[in-house]
Parts: C-alpha cells; sequence; structure tokens
C-alpha cells in the first residue's frame, strides 16, 4: 500500500489552468518530477544525499583539515565539490554500495505517487534514482517503458509511437552504471549528450511540461528552457511549476525567460507540502475531466 499523507492545513495561491488541465485531459503534458516527491518516503534530498558519503568518506579514513574542509564547502553549498571528491575518494565499489543503501530498498511509494501515476499524462520525467513513479504506474495503468540517458534512439522512437514512458534522466538505481551523481557527470551525460538533448528540445517544443517536487534551481534545466523559448519566441506550449512561495517579480522572469508559469502555494513544513501537492493533483485530475 501507498504511504498516506497526513492531513495538514494548507493555503494556496494558485488555480488550475484551464490550458494546464485540456493538456492533462489529451495526454500532451508531460510530468517533470523532483526529488521532493521521493521525499515523502523519507528518500534523501540531495542535500542528504551528499551528507550520508561525506559520512562514508569520514569512515574510511579522512583527516580532520579534509573533514573541516568538506564541512565548510557543504556550509558554502559546494555541494557538486563535495560530491566529486567523495565519489573518487570511495572508488567505485563503495561508492555503489552506498548509492545501494540509500536508494535501493523497500519503501513503499506515497499517495503522491499514486495520484501523479492516475493522471493520463503522456509521459513522466523524472531526476529520481529510486523505482515509486514505475512501481505506481504499474499498480495503475500497467507496465510502461523506462528509460534513462543512455536510452536516445529508444526516445526517439517513443515519441513517435506516442506511447507513454518513463524517462530517468539522471539514471535508474537498478542499472547502477547508469547513475549520475556529479556535476561532471551531468555535463557528459545529459547535457553534452546530444541525442538527448535534441528530444528534450523536441519533447518541450510539442508537449506541455509540468514541474513537480522541484524548485527548477537546476542551471542545465533553465538553459535548456530559455534557449527553446527563444528558438520559439514563446510560440510553444505553455509549461507550469507547482512551487512554493514565488512572487509576482520572479513569476513574471519565469514566463518571460522559460515560458513556464509558476503556480504558487504556501507551506511552513514537510507535511504542510505534501498536503499542498496531493491537494493539487486531486483538483488536476477532477479539473482535467471536466468537458470544454
Amino acid at each position: 500500500m501507498a504511504k498516506r499523507i497526513r492531513n495538514s492545513k494548507v493555503t494556496t495561491q494558485h488555480r488550475i489552468p484551464k490550458t494546464l488541465s485540456e493538456f492533462v485531459r489529451d495526454g500532451r503534458c508531460v510530468a517533470w518530477v523532483g526529488a521532493g516527491l521521493s521525499a515523502a518516503c523519507d528518500l534523501p534530498l540531495w542535500k542528504d544525499t551528499v551528507d550520508e558519503f561525506v559520512k562514508a568518506c569520514s569512515d574510511q579514513g579522512l583527516t580532520l583539515a579534509e573533514v573541516k574542509e568538506l564541512n565548510e564547502l557543504q556550509k558554502k553549498s559546494e555541494l557538486e565539490d563535495v560530491a566529486a571528491f567523495c565519489k573518487s575518494e570511495l572508488g567505485e565499489n563503495e561508492y555503489g554500495r552506498v548509492l545501494m543503501r540509500l536508494f535501493r530498498h523497500e519503501e513503499k511509494s506515497s499517495a503522491l505517487h499514486e495520484q501523479l501515476a492516475s493522471l493520463p499524462f503522456a509521459a513522466i520525467l523524472t531526476t529520481n534514482y529510486d523505482c515509486l513513479i514505475e512501481d505506481s504506474t504499474f499498480r495503475t495503468r500497467g507496465r510502461s517503458p523506462v528509460y534513462t540517458h543512455q536510452d536516445g534512439a529508444a526516445l526517439w522512437q517513443q515519441l513517435a509511437q506516442d506511447e507513454h514512458f518513463i524517462l530517468k534522466l539522471h539514471g535508474d538505481i537498478q542499472r547502477p552504471r547508469s547513475v549520475i551523481f556529479t556535476g561532471d557527470e551531468y555535463t557528459r551525460h545529459v547535457f553534452g549528450n546530444l541525442a538527448l538533448m535534441e528530444f528534450l528540445r523536441r519533447l518541450f517544443s510539442v508537449r506541455s511540461v509540468l514541474f513537480l517536487g522541484t524548485s527548477l534551481t537546476d542551471t542545465y534545466v533553465r538553459m535548456m528552457l530559455e534557449e527553446i523559448a527563444w528558438l520559439t519566441k514563446n510560440s510553444g506550449p505553455p509549461h507550469y511549476a507547482l512551487v512554493p512561495g514565488i512572487g509576482r517579480i520572479q513569476s513574471k522572469l519565469w514566463r518571460d525567460r522559460y515560458n513556464v508559469t509558476p503556480l504558487s502555494y504556501d507551506c511552513s513544513d514537510k507535511s504542510s507540502h505534501e498536503a499542498a501537492v496531493s491537494q493539487f493533483l486531486t483538483a488536476l485530475a477532477k479539473r482535467s475531466r471536466e468537458k470544454s
């Protein structure tokens, strides 16, 4: 059974845009899912993951000076540098064992995953390593093909067939060698992957994208969105992002730069965040079933 979400008082400022509900209803919307949904199942966020790798390195015998420097880098949010050092220090085998310990276990999916899987999205893209999305999708709509950044040719074929699929941009814990952990790996395997990037550009040009559980702080994603908005002169389908605490100025900047409309909500803690996302998905499901 899915992990239930505790009730919480949530104040939301958004309403479901008619265009978004129509794109979802017609199977022309893609969900882009970040770590926020997996956090509902107590899986680690990026910062927590880096913390675990620092602990693993410390256990292997770092000097006090190295530990201090890593802590200082973490305070400065230089997490990519910390991740790169830890992976190099641990070696391939120990690095793989830590990843497995963190992400490959029998944790049940949350009600959020079940809600997500029940909506008629054309596809689900995720930066998460875990298998919670595909497990929920299998229970809700049957098995969908699962791809990673290594499957460029198959992705183009899948898009042509217009069938539901799941794309795990940062890799799949079931395929450990596909997992992207450092900034350098992201540059080489995602941003430097010409077939994948061309596929994403095409996808964003013909499908509306709804960002969930992500703050859109990924520099590469912003660059890609800005490039697509410029190439299409913002004439492509609109994109949306469910995010907490976005004000009027930032909303305007996102629409102008990225063709992304923020759908803002208030939340005070993790449980209210989960409740807000759940309420949004419930409202989206109801709205997408309504006739025009």
